[in-house]
């Protein structure tokens, strides 16, 4: 089985912040899963920003990002819409060949 570290949650992170700003809105959500067979819906997306935005502010900084991902795999946070997308739409860890 692949290892899901922090480093791979980090590069999932950056491949949906494509524009490095350092959070994740709506917008930057509905980009990233909009390959996906059955992209969620409006209303699937704001459940899963909800999930994540731990201060509540309307967007997902790395750092709840990270956290929530380490609760899931700590079971912590058992069942999630995000991560269920998430492992769906397979998105690769960003390799960027230079610094940001």
């Amino acid at each position: 089985a692949e290892y899901m570290g922090m480093t791979y949650y980090v590069g999932q992170f950056k491949a949906m912040d494509t524009k490095g700003k350092g959070f994740l809105t709506i917008n930057d959500l509905r980009e990233s899963m909009k390959s996906l067979e059955s992209p969620p819906s409006d209303a699937e997306l704001r459940e899963m920003l909800d999930e994540a935005d731990l201060n509540k502010n309307g967007q997902i900084e790395q750092s709840e990002y990270l956290t929530f991902m380490s609760a899931l795999k700590h079971g912590v946070v058992a069942d999630s819409k995000l991560n269920y997308v998430m492992q769906q739409s397979k998105i690769p860890p960003h390799r960027s060949g230079g610094g940001v």
